[in-house]
């Protein structure tokens, strides 16, 4: 109820406007050095004490705690013996899912948000926004089974089943929460006056949408699908319910590798995996 109350609010929030409108920075002042020590230690906790965790069960041929003894054990053994291990597949599968996902989350985000923000005549707005959030509070395992079982139904007609299609579409919906989330936070700063403006040149509402909305939320856009991205990289429930065969991701083989006791090759692997994570990352943001 207080979020649908912020919704209907939503010209308190606009900050993006058709006059004369600058971005502006406001200085940290005396909460500069405590929010940097913050990022710090959360990047040190979050980030650089597993892959160093990682690092070191990687390069040793059992997994030791850490010793002086241990450091003459060091190899890259684990790292040769990984093609043993892993194929192309799982890489390929890993690929298109990072790709599919994300965007079919987004292009149901962008349409959710738009009808929810700007739209409040919409006679379903809030159950469309209620359902779009409901996949954040359903388990992915739940969620994962409901849409195998239904992708075995439905095989005759749509033959998704046993394929990382399927996988992204169950990351594309389970996700949509994140999306339409962020996507409302960004419509709601923008001001009607540059959508009528749009509409008394004679512009229909999808032309708005893609013409004047979408360029001003483009960031918006941008850093909710590397997100969603990013979270179907690693998520493993979901893969692992609808894995077969063909369609096995790095999260299940990981999974995969760690249940058959190969420790040193799970480390090994997952530093490659998060070595990728941060450069996917990195390369986005730069390209962007």
């Amino acid at each position: 109820l207080i979020y649908f109350r912020v919704v209907r609010q939503s010209r308190r929030y606009q900050i993006v406007t058709g006059r004369g409108y600058r971005p502006t920075l406001t200085p940290l002042g005396r909460g500069k050095v405590p929010s940097l020590a913050f990022v710090g230690l959360f990047l040190v906790l979050e980030l650089a004490l597993p892959l160093v965790a990682l690092l070191w069960v990687s390069l040793l041929p059992r997994v030791q705690p850490f010793s002086l003894e241990a450091l003459s054990q060091i190899t890259l053994a684990n790292y040769a013996s990984l093609p043993s291990y892993v194929g192309w597949q799982p890489f390929i599968n890993t690929g298109v899912l990072v790709l599919l996902a994300p965007t079919f989350a987004i292009l149901l985000s962008v349409v959710v948000s738009w009808v929810v923000v700007r739209h409040q005549t919409f006679p379903s707005r809030g159950l469309l926004d209620g359902l779009a959030f409901l996949p954040n509070a359903v388990p992915h395992i739940l969620f994962a089974v409901a849409l195998a079982y239904l992708a075995l139904l439905l095989r005759s007609w749509v033959p998704i089943y046993g394929t990382i299609l399927l996988i992204a579409l169950a990351h594309g919906i389970a996700f949509l929460a994140y999306g339409s989330r962020t996507l409302n936070g960004a419509i709601i700063q923008i001001q009607r006056e540059l959508e009528e403006a749009g509409a008394v040149c004679g512009s229909s509402r999808f032309r708005v949408l893609r013409r004047i909305v979408l360029p001003l939320i483009s960031r918006a856009v941008f850093n909710a699908w590397l997100w969603i991205a990013l979270l179907s990289y690693r998520e493993v429930t979901i893969a692992l319910v609808l894995t077969s065969a063909g369609n096995v991701v790095l999260a299940t083989l990981i999974w995969q590798l760690w249940t058959n006791g190969l420790a040193p090759e799970v480390g090994a692997l997952g530093v490659l995996f998060m070595l990728a994570a941060i450069a996917l990352s990195w390369l986005a943001f730069g390209v962007f």
